[in-house]
């Protein structure tokens, strides 16, 4: 940034320093703009890694504790038993 604003500062006083300085300054907030915007395509493929590692997470943690419940243990408990009979009624 100090590099930048010694560049910006030199020539002040000439004719057109705006114009030649905006016309320097172009690439340069380009290819800023270019690495800000890899940065947020990254950030959300990173995103989107992680919240679906945790489903695969949690949808394996259920299914291995489903696993691990026997047909012949399992019973319904009230909560269920209305659950299974509202389910019934939806078809």
């Amino acid at each position: 940034m100090m590099h930048v604003a010694r560049q910006l500062a030199d020539d002040y006083d000439a004719p057109g320093w705006a114009r030649c300085k905006l016309a320097a300054i172009q690439p340069l907030r380009r290819a800023a703009q270019g690495v800000v915007d890899e940065l947020g395509h990254a950030v959300q493929l990173e995103v989107f890694d992680a919240v679906a590692e945790s489903c695969h997470c949690g949808y394996r943690a259920a299914v291995a504790e489903f696993g691990e419940q026997s047909d012949r243990t399992w019973r319904p408990t009230a909560s269920n038993r209305r659950a299974l009979s509202g389910r019934r009624h939806d078809h």
